[in-house]
């Protein structure tokens, strides 16, 4: 399952950020499919678990970074129909069509924006909760895309990291690696782009570990940082609270 993108085009990355941000616009009329395929359709589970940690309340207002096709936004939205905003945001315009298009009608309003991790266009402590799900390790400097997460969240609001990671046994990492680097470019190929699903184990093996997430977040200006395993650690959830 490939993650939303948001990436920064500053310092010498706009090569990267204009590939990545291409080959996410090529799948994503395929991505909700294949994220269902290839999760055996945990990944709702996952966000699921993701939105509970921001602690959703009636009149808050929710900020989705990354967001993609919109899942994360979507389901908060349902999750908790008195939320006062719910903003999704992405670099990928290809995804957020996707993603306006799944709404399924006024009551469930989503605000998506065309929007950069590293610089959003959203005013300092004006979120109650902020929300990213498979996209942090896709954001050139993730330390501080964390950073622009905490800016835009007020004092005591959540900030919730849904990433992909690698389990702690050794024989679970083993299975979950091989699945990885076999099965989903494969599986991939067959129905879209191989190369988007052969980048999904690059990344997530340059990407840093449960130590190096919890240090950036902390350095970003959260507290009570802390990580729960899903799918045997494949999958990570960060949680902090903003200073």
């Amino acid at each position: 399952m490939p993650s939303p993108t948001c990436n920064s085009s500053d310092d010498g990355h706009e090569r990267r950020a204009a590939q990545v941000q291409a080959m996410f616009g090529s799948i994503a009329h395929r991505y909700d499919l294949l994220n269902s395929l290839m999760s055996l359709s945990m990944h709702h589970r996952w966000r699921a678990a993701l939105i509970g940690a921001l602690r959703l309340r009636p009149g808050m207002q929710v900020l989705d970074v990354c967001a993609g096709t919109g899942d994360v936004a979507l389901a908060a939205r349902r999750m908790e129909p008195g939320l006062r905003t719910v903003i999704g945001c992405d670099f990928c315009v290809d995804m957020l069509h996707i993603a306006g298009a799944k709404q399924a009608s006024p009551a469930c309003a989503v605000t998506w924006v065309a929007a950069d991790a590293l610089a959003l266009p959203f005013r300092s402590s004006q979120f109650d909760a902020c929300a990213v799900a498979f996209g942090i390790r896709n954001v050139v400097r993730p330390a501080d895309g964390f950073a622009e997460m905490a800016r835009v969240t007020r004092p005591g609001g959540v900030v919730a990291c849904l990433e992909f990671g690698t389990p702690r046994g050794r024989v679970a990492a083993a299975l979950v690696r091989m699945y990885e680097n076999t099965a989903l470019p494969a599986l991939g190929g067959l129905l879209s782009r191989r190369a988007a699903y052969t980048y999904l184990p690059e990344s997530i093996g340059r990407f840093s570990s449960r130590e190096d997430v919890m240090a950036m977040m902390r350095a970003a200006g959260l507290d009570k940082v802390s990580v729960q395993d899903l799918a045997l650690g494949a999958v990570n959830l960060f949680t902090g609270v903003r200073r």
